[in-house]
């Protein structure tokens, strides 16, 4: 595969994704882990977890892709 639309391909993928982590996110109640009003450690925390799960989820569903490719061809 051409690696302009490897690169495409990659960058859309992690756009998909990262809102659908981003939300599942939020559904958790992570506060409770934290001190009480410790709001900016939170944000570090969902920030933090949600570029880490974005990555994970996104290279799986792109070595998916990339499996089936060459599969197929």
């Amino acid at each position: 595969m051409e690696l302009k639309v490897r690169f495409i391909l990659q960058f859309v993928t992690y756009l998909f994704i990262l809102p659908i982590v981003w939300k599942s996110l939020m559904s958790l109640d992570v506060s409770k882990l934290f001190k009480k009003n410790h709001i900016y450690e939170v944000r570090a925390f969902y920030f933090v977890v949600t570029i880490a799960l974005t990555k994970l989820v996104a290279d799986f569903f792109i070595d998916l892709m990339y499996l089936v490719y060459n599969i197929m061809s």
